[in-house]
């Protein structure tokens, strides 16, 4: 079964992967990005790690005007000029931590949103990390 993240930027925000690891030993989160991380080209799994073991998750970029119109309005709005991207994951190799955990990096970001499909709601930063670090499984 594959659940589902929706991420929402701030139109020419999109991270590298040196700003996502600068970020998550900001955030003490125990995750590394060894990939180029470029949203615009990534399409499909991407591979890292965390706590040492390899991780993932699939992103996709995704049509921003379709998706806000199938989504709750959030309290402040959507931003005007955005870029939405899917993460896409399932509960093999501690995925749902890594895309909490990415999710959570990225919802740091100015203008930034993150919906969570599960819930159906908007998730802060606080909940990302703590949802990620509740679904960590050890092996």
């Amino acid at each position: 079964m594959a659940l589902d993240i929706f991420v929402f930027l701030a139109l020419g925000t999109e991270p590298d992967e040196s700003f996502l690891n600068a970020k998550a030993k900001e955030l003490n989160l125990p995750i590394k990005y060894s990939e180029p991380f470029d949203l615009d080209s990534q399409s499909g799994f991407y591979p890292l790690k965390l706590k040492g073991e390899i991780s993932g998750f699939e992103i996709f970029k995704i049509d921003y005007a379709s998706i806000i119109q199938q989504l709750p309005k959030p309290k402040n709005g959507f931003l005007e000029h955005g870029v939405a991207y899917h993460f896409r994951y399932s509960y093999n190799h501690n995925e749902p931590t890594s895309v909490f955990y990415t999710s959570a990096i990225l919802s740091t970001l100015e203008g930034s949103l993150v919906f969570e499909t599960q819930e159906a709601d908007f998730i802060s930063t606080d909940e990302l990390i703590k949802i990620g670090t509740e679904s960590y499984r050890d092996k």
